[in-house]
């Protein structure tokens, strides 16, 4: 009845394995009017209400008519007899075809009283933990008169005459599934929906949720009863849709309240909240940056890579791992053959089976290798779990052994690893489990469309050469001993010899009779190929957010282009392959990730900046008094280190680094305190910052080295003396060079270079952030690059016979440096324990903003006088229409593109000089720097907007609502960006978030309603 919105993948996978059903794209459920428009065909419930006399017919031939029709006439074989019947069944049952046959003779009257249907989502009365059937009054209700936008907004309007205009339907609506698969909920069985309370909730649990949430309903309803219909299970291909259906809709449901609840969430320092509140704000809507995709959301960017760098904890406390593994699903395992034998199924059917059994079968292995050591005693192992395209599961494995139990030797590595074909006679059973499962290909001249093939090679580097020996080459990676004994296994009629076994080992062959391919490895590229999986482009998740409020009003201007609306908020994550196997794994709520060794995660702060999470609509004084009674987890250390207390082992706190702490103690985030740890053990891990945050950074290195600290002062005590700064104490102790290259470079420099070339070289260094001590290299140069500085002040003030002394040439020094700090966005405020400038011939306003006004109005009113009479009219109808957006702050996305020579650049100058002449401000970004030197005032759009380097969908713009960009942003009327298609789509979604942010888009416009121009030539 309705349309499935995301893209079914219809290829045919290369390689063996299951034909899954995979979804590609944004997936949702539209529904459109209750009439087709003028010419075309009835389509989904449509067909219940229009030419219900060739109803059968029309049914027949409708999947021909789509635009992924197949024309081999197979559609012709379809039984119109069991159309017949299944049709008579749903007229008899199913209330929404009852409603659609009302609607059919509403239609047929022929009434002119406009009339639309409303699909209820309210259920009172009703309990949603029972697969109840509702009536035709609770589901639905033909109304008479106009679609009104009062009404509820969770129900479902359709109205009678099409719109051209296609409603999504919400994921949490009743009939969300009902609407889609008629045929296996046939009575019009709700859905899940919100406030579904649990029958029993346990003594014990009285901080567990009394509802149940979407995916506990769908891992609920897809279990197998001895006294319950199994229509769905049985459904075959449409189970495996209706699998990836409800996982699509589980992430889109969790996105949506990430999206609608959390945008409203902020973060700042307590200090700069501090400060706001003496400065007499009151509101909180302009402090702090948005939080958006948090670090728990499974699968996220932010989730990959504190998993990463967990991997790299326990890498560092163990050493490089020792053996990678790969286990992959067998679909002819007898437990899963038995099964799906005795219903008449084949495995592909019943993805929920391939995924307990192999999760039963993963947690064996992993209870041989890390409990039973069955390949020697290992001290921590970690997996995770990765879907082929083709749908079948599988689980990469690393294990860090105990130091007896290490292969450092080749002899070593023969007696767990084999990759050689055993012997027929004396191993049969051997034999054929590797003949089945570890031999690769044959790919090459006798398979060129096998999956490893790239451009004609196969990628594994098969087959391997013959060896003798097993050795390890220069690069580290070993080569196994294949030695040319004439046995071989025919596979696809070729014949494959030692050169294609994938390396195994005989107990876990033998064992589990599946394709596990074990390595040895000795090195740190390990852990970034176990991780690589999940982070792969084609695998990334799939949603659509929007709000359920959304205002489908028509396009302005007659316009046939289908434009944004403009309250309309969609927020597209980028695609990813889901197969049935994926989407009931994690329905399941299977791991996807599983290390022995758990880490805790240690965040720290600088004194008085501890985070500060609140409402954009809290009251300022409430935050700082929570905030102020409240510790981190930083604070809670100290607090930890000042009682001494005694963990795990009768340890001292005042004894151990902070690293060291989830060793002894444990983490009560709840009650904000450390506890003495009971049993098991755990790692730290000290949270990573970036050099550029110069007292954090040098905090960070201290918190590596001392130990017991009870206050910030203890961390910068070396020897009994107190450094006002981290960065003074770590150079105390030796950790930091002195900086003494940098100087000889300045004065190697001054030989040949200027004054100015030396401050710029300066300034590099001061904007990379090379130097361990800025103010001491200042101290031992500033002569130097004071060299031109009382010959420029003598020319400036035409005084030939001025004399400047060392502090006033100091001071015009700084000067200079500031103003080229300040032109690349920093600030010599920003470096501790730098000297500063006066600032009485520095402009301490909106460096950003004052320098975008510093444009002469008259000359750029000469220019645009000149230029506008050059204009074609085609030219011409384009800037009166950039023109009439900016200059009556209409705002609106404008794209122009057209062959080079066309005269877009000519247009831009045109546009700039327009806004630049009336005292307003345009920014010129493009793609690229080159693109950018075509523009005047050009930047590129990374370095004007801060946007990620590798932005994703969940990145926003690097931009401080109180910062002088956000300013800058908020002042500018124009935005042209050249080469704008170059960039990836994220870019553009970080820009419009960001730029909401900022302005406070209270009118749900695009970019926050800024008028943007972007620019593509051919």
């Amino acid at each position: 009845m309705t349309s499935l919105g995301g893209r079914v993948d219809r290829s045919i996978p290369k390689g063996k394995g299951p034909n899954m059903f995979r979804l590609h794209g944004v997936n949702y459920h539209l529904i459109g009017s209750l009439t087709p428009e003028p010419g075309d065909y009835a389509k989904y419930f449509q067909l219940y209400i229009v030419d219900t006399e060739n109803e059968v017919n029309n049914r027949a031939t409708v999947i021909s008519k789509g635009k992924n029709n197949s024309k081999d006439g197979g559609k012709s074989k379809i039984n119109k007899e069991i159309i017949e019947a299944l049709m008579k069944m749903l007229d008899d049952v199913n209330p929404y075809v009852t409603h659609f046959r009302a609607a059919r003779d509403r239609i047929a009257s022929k009434s002119e009283e406009p009339f639309h249907m409303r699909i209820i989502s309210d259920r009172v009365g009703m309990d949603g933990r029972t697969l109840s059937a509702p009536v035709a009054s609770e589901i639905a209700a033909i109304i008479p008169g106009d679609f009104r936008k009062e009404m509820p907004q969770r129900d479902i309007i359709i109205e009678d005459k099409n719109s051209g205009l296609l409603n999504r339907i919400s994921e949490i609506h009743p009939s969300y599934l009902a609407l889609q698969y008629p045929l296996i909920l046939c009575y019009g069985e709700d859905g899940w929906r919100p406030g579904i309370e649990k029958a029993f909730t346990g003594i014990n649990n009285k901080n567990k949720k009394k509802c149940i949430s979407m995916r506990q309903w769908f891992a609920l309803r897809i279990q197998e009863r001895e006294n319950e219909c199994d229509t769905l299970l049985r459904s075959k291909r449409l189970f495996q849709q209706f699998l990836v259906d409800s996982f699509s809709a589980v992430e889109s449901h969790r996105l949506s309240y990430i999206k609608f609840n959390q945008s409203k969430l902020r973060c700042e320092n307590y200090n700069s909240i501090k400060k706001a509140a003496e400065g007499g704000t009151t509101s909180m809507n302009e402090q702090g940056k948005q939080v958006n995709i948090p670090s728990s959301f499974t699968g996220g960017p932010r989730y990959m890579v504190q998993q990463y760098y967990d991997a790299m904890a326990i890498c560092k406390h163990y050493g490089f791992p020792d053996l990678f593994i790969t286990f992959t699903c067998n679909l002819k395992w007898p437990e899963i053959t038995r099964y799906v034998k005795k219903r008449g199924l084949t495995a592909e059917d019943r993805p929920d089976i391939i995924a307990r059994i192999f999760k039963i079968k993963l947690e064996s292995l992993m209870n041989d290798l890390t409990v039973k050591h069955m390949l020697g005693k290992t001290v921590a192992a970690m997996y995770t779990i990765e879907f082929q395209k083709r749908g079948l599961p599988h689980a990469h494995i690393i294990l860090f052994m105990e130091a007896k139990s290490k292969l450092p030797t080749a002899d070593d590595i023969d007696k767990i690893i084999c990759a050689e074909i055993p012997d027929k006679d004396q191993n049969p059973e051997l034999y054929e489990i590797i003949k089945d499962t570890m031999i690769h290909g044959p790919c090459g001249a006798a398979n060129t469309n096998y999956p490893c093939m790239v451009d004609g090679k196969c990628s594994k580097c098969f087959p391997k050469p013959f060896e003798n020996i097993t050795k390890v080459n220069s690069d580290g990676y070993p080569v196994y001993m294949r030695r040319d004994d004439t046995r071989y296994v025919e596979k696809n009629g070729i014949r494959c010899d030692n050169r294609y076994v994938v390396p195994y080992n005989e107990k876990l062959s033998m064992r589990y009779q599946a394709h596990i391919n074990v390595e040895w490895c000795n090195q740190n590229g390990s852990i970034k190929y176990l991780f690589k999986y999940v982070n792969k482009g084609p695998d990334r998740v799939a949603v659509v957010v929007e709000p359920s409020n959304k205002d489908q009003s028509s396009t302005s201007d007659g316009s046939n282009s289908n434009k944004k609306k403009k309250n309309e908020i969609k927020d597209f994550f980028d695609c990813r392959y889901v197969s049935a196997s994926e989407a009931i794994w994690r329905i399941f709520k299977f791991p996807i990730q599983y290390r022995t060794t758990p880490v805790q995660r240690l965040s720290f702060h600088l004194e008085g900046e501890q985070p500060c999470y609140f409402d954009s609509d809290d009251d300022i004084e409430d935050v700082l008094e929570r905030t102020l009674n409240e510790d981190t987890q930083f604070m809670a250390w100290l607090s930890l280190n000042r009682r001494n207390a005694v963990g795990k082992n009768n340890t001292f706190a005042r004894n151990l680094k902070y690293a060291e702490i989830p060793a002894y103690f444990t983490w009560e985030g709840k009650n904000k305190q450390f506890k003495k740890r009971v049993r098991g053990f755990a790692l730290g891990r000290i949270n990573y910052v970036p050099r550029k945050l110069e007292a954090l950074y040098f905090l960070r290195v201290l918190l590596n080295i001392v130990r017991g600290p009870t206050c910030f002062d203890d961390i910068k005590t070396y020897q009994g003396v107190v450094y006002k700064t981290f960065k003074e104490a770590c150079y105390a102790r030796g950790i930091l060079d002195d900086d003494q290259i940098y100087i000889d470079s300045l004065v190697d420099a001054s030989f040949w270079g200027f004054g100015y070339y030396l401050r710029d070289f300066f300034c590099m260094m001061l904007l990379d952030s090379a130097l361990s001590r800025p103010e001491y290299v200042w101290e031992q140069t500033w002569h130097l690059l004071s060299e031109d500085i009382e010959s420029n002040k003598r020319e400036e003030y035409n005084n030939p016979d001025l004399n400047l002394n060392d502090a006033d040439k100091r001071n015009y020094t700084l000067q200079e440096i500031e103003k080229l700090m300040l032109g690349n966005g920093r600030s010599l405020a920003e470096i501790d324990n730098f000297p500063q400038p006066s600032r009485e011939v520095i402009d301490n306003s909106n460096r950003l903003i004052v320098d975008e006004m510093n444009y002469n109005r008259q000359f750029e009113q000469e220019k645009h006088d000149n230029w506008i009479q050059q204009l074609t009219t085609e030219q011409r109808a384009i800037y009166d229409e950039i023109t009439r957006a900016v200059f009556n702050n209409l705002g609106g996305v404008f794209f122009v593109y057209g062959f080079g020579g066309t005269g877009k650049t000519f247009i831009w100058k045109t546009l700039s000089a327009a806004v630049r002449s009336r005292g307003k401000i345009v920014l010129n970004v493009a793609s690229s720097g080159i693109a950018s030197l075509l523009l005047d005032g050009g930047r590129t759009a990374h370095s004007r907007f801060a946007i990620p380097l590798n932005p994703d969908e969940y990145s926003m713009c690097n931009i401080n609502p109180n910062s002088d960009l956000a300013d800058l942003i908020r002042e500018a009327s124009l935005i042209i960006w050249d080469e704008a298609p170059m960039m990836s789509k994220y870019c553009f979604e970080s820009m419009d978030k960001s730029f909401c942010d900022i302005i406070g888009n209270i009118h749900n416009k695009v970019f926050g309603g800024k008028s943007c121009s972007f620019w593509r030539r051919f």
